[in-house]
């Protein structure tokens, strides 16, 4: 395990114990037949190095989730590589890397984004770091095997956890364009500058303008500096304007690990986004509700799909049999 000390509020030093990435491979591979074969499989097919590991997280609510106050609400970090390609499927081919509570997460100076920033800095800095490689025993033989990272997988809450953006409640609440607003705050500027803004419900991602990672850090850096100059209610504009809070414990204020973890490597997690509790969801609803409204014979038609489906098989068949 590697000791990452995190720095409170109240100026103790809290002691977060990650997994070091190498030798979880390494327990996994001697207790596991099935993660061995999927390391060796993986390792035939892709024997190039560094691999390229994908680092997600993700809070968990062990018990009862409509708890009015749940302290075990946690968040959860994990590990795998693109290299495991189609494996990435089987949640089991991702490593538990790190668990941190959000109540000790409130308390730590800088919040998740400083939690955020010491475990990246574990990553590229220390000395047993898988960025340098080691060798590990993968069926009996010595492999080398080194990573950076190169991914990092996040859904909207998270995302803005991590790089200490305003998210989707502010004017501007994609962390990835430079011209999406809000549909509703940024409705001002929609019609500026000869239609260069889009709102969240524009389906046309050829009008979206990524930022850069450049572009990113130019921005935390004026960001950075206006906090000498700018009065509480000039920076609090600033910072709508930028999409970004000022974090100096953050992340994106650590210059040292900008050329090893980069805001491009972010990516929205298609699960949460679309599918659980996701906009698919939503959409599908408001589909159905608009087919029954338009076609009275819809709900008709869900009704006797249901109770075919209560139905047992012995009963269908008996009569299909009757109507043939």
């Amino acid at each position: 395990m590697t000791e990452v000390h995190l720095q409170l509020a109240d100026g103790r030093t809290l002691s977060w114990f990650v997994a070091q990435p190498h030798k979880l491979l390494q327990w996994l591979s001697k207790e596991s037949q099935s993660f061995e074969r999927l390391l060796t499989t993986c390792l035939s097919k892709h024997p190039a190095m560094p691999w390229h590991s994908i680092l997600y997280h993700d809070e968990a609510i062990p018990g009862n989730v409509l708890a009015a106050d749940n302290h075990r609400k946690s968040h959860v970090f994990y590990l795998a590589f693109r290299e495991f390609e189609q494996f990435l499927c089987d949640e089991l081919a991702w490593l538990p890397i790190a668990v941190l509570r959000t109540s000790v997460v409130k308390q730590v100076r800088g919040s998740f984004g400083a939690c955020m920033r010491a475990l990246v800095r574990a990553f590229v800095f220390e000395a047993n770091c898988f960025r340098r490689g080691e060798v590990i025993l993968v069926g009996g033989q010595p492999r080398f095997i080194q990573a950076v990272i190169s991914d990092l997988l996040l859904d909207e809450s998270a995302m803005k956890f991590t790089w200490d953006c305003k998210g989707a409640s502010g004017i501007k609440p994609c962390f990835k364009c430079k011209n999406v607003l809000s549909k509703r705050r940024g409705r001002s500027r929609l019609d500026s500058l000869d239609n260069y803004f889009v709102d969240v419900s524009c389906a046309d991602s050829s009008k979206f303008d990524v930022l850069t990672d450049e572009e990113v850090w130019q921005l935390v850096d004026e960001i950075q500096a206006a906090t000498a100059t700018m009065s509480n209610k000039q920076l609090d504009r600033l910072e709508k304007s930028a999409g970004l809070n000022f974090a100096p414990y953050g992340l994106l204020a650590d210059h040292e690990v900008r050329s090893d973890f980069k805001p491009g490597a972010s990516l929205y997690d298609a699960m949460h986004c679309f599918y659980s509790n996701g906009i698919v969801g939503v959409e599908v609803n408001l589909f159905v509700k608009s087919c029954e409204k338009k076609l009275a014979f819809l709900k008709k038609f869900w009704g006797i799909c249901l109770q075919q489906i209560g139905r047992s098989p012995k009963r269908k068949v008996s009569q299909t049999t009757n109507a043939d």
